[in-house]
């Protein structure tokens, strides 16, 4: 008798579970119909586990003077992200495509935006080389915090 009772409380717990597993999914489904997510996902971030694939947004970046430097400015800056494919290449990191970022201008603290010559930033977020900002030669790396424009 004790099996016939530990073998209904079994099917019982398992079913709850059942129900509750069906819910969470029609729960999920509901909540992407509603475009819930969409504050999570594709977002206009370097770096961002969903980011978009192409934009152009405002973050901050550190710019160094040279690359052995450890002096260096954090400035708000104006980038694309494109993606680089190459059908033919075997080996890339982000498979067929590379994630890369172009830096088109950057804000100086005195209220100056000097805009860059195109400047190449990898999926690592540095520069692939020194970036012509003005008439100097700077080391960028990007970062992924947004730069908000304060009011």
């Amino acid at each position: 008798m004790d099996n016939t009772n530990e073998n209904k409380r079994i099917g019982y717990i398992l079913s709850r579970i059942g129900w509750w597993s069906i819910s969470i999914i029609l729960i999920t489904f509901w909540a992407f119909q509603l475009n819930i997510p969409q504050h999570f996902y594709w977002q206009k971030k370097p770096g961002s586990l969903f980011e978009k694939q192409d934009y152009t947004t405002s973050v901050y970046v550190r710019v160094y003077p040279s690359a052995k430097s450890n002096k260096n400015y954090w400035l708000p800056g104006v980038i694309s992200r494109e993606d680089s494919c190459d059908p033919n290449s075997d080996i890339s990191v982000d498979g067929p495509c590379t994630r890369l970022y172009i830096l088109y201008a950057v804000k100086w603290p005195n209220g100056g935006v000097v805009n860059t010559d195109e400047c190449l930033i990898d999926f690592n977020l540095q520069t692939i080389e020194g970036c012509v900002i003005g008439s100097r030669t700077y080391y960028v790396q990007l970062t992924n915090k947004l730069y908000i424009k304060k009011s």
